[in-house]
């Protein structure tokens, strides 16, 4: 069977090229980790780190169809919010002084 029409042996044979879909490739470890840094803190630290790995693996789970791009962004928005966290904390500490 040929795809294509012709004369026989031209086209793509339908057996050797099935219809592909996305392969969907495992969980992005970046993704979770972001997640770990950002719930460690750090004092900001691991804030920082959370959002610079998250937005990393955004971009390797959009290369390579990977699982996680929810957790990576879970990752950025806890770090987002550790560093709004601390930033109040130390406006609080230095307005009591």
């Amino acid at each position: 069977m040929t795809v294509g029409g012709g004369e026989e042996g031209e086209g793509l044979d339908a057996r050797r090229f099935p219809p592909t879909t996305p392969v969907e490739h495992g969980l992005n470890g970046r993704a979770l980790l972001s997640v770990v840094l950002a719930l460690s803190w750090l004092f900001g630290l691991g804030s920082v780190a959370a959002i610079v790995v998250g937005s990393v693996a955004q971009a390797q789970i959009r290369r390579h169809n990977q699982r996680g791009r929810r957790l990576a962004g879970v990752g950025i928005a806890l770090g987002w919010t550790g560093i709004g966290l601390t930033v109040v904390s130390l406006l609080i500490v230095l307005a009591l002084r």
